[in-house]
């Protein structure tokens, strides 16, 4: 099973289970994930960690087997090891589970 966990469903997966965030009615990224674990799924997609909530379970989900990918805000992907520390990611849970990192960087001509 797999889920995503985006802000805006651009584009519909149909072999896919998308939920959508709605932070206006509390639908916070962390309750949307929080949600989709309850499923048990196999891989979960999560557009943004932006919070403490989202990167404990992110990390906890992880750590359960669960093939988590997700996006981070950082300048880097060393920056993103340490942004996603800094949210509550803890130390010891990043080197157990954290297998990848990638950075792309945009630019406007």
């Amino acid at each position: 099973l797999l889920i995503t966990v985006q802000e805006d469903v651009e584009m519909v997966l149909p072999y896919a289970t998308q939920m959508r965030t709605r932070p206006e009615v509390g639908l916070h990224t962390a309750a949307t994930l929080r949600t989709a674990l309850k499923q048990d799924p196999d891989v979960v997609m999560v557009s943004h960690v932006r919070d403490r909530e989202a990167a404990e379970l992110v990390v906890s989900a992880a750590a359960r087997g669960v093939l988590v990918l997700a996006g981070i805000e950082a300048a880097s992907a060393e920056d993103g090891v340490e942004s996603l520390a800094a949210l509550g990611g803890s130390r010891a849970g990043l080197e157990r589970t954290l297998k990848g990192v990638g950075a792309t960087r945009i630019t406007f001509p």
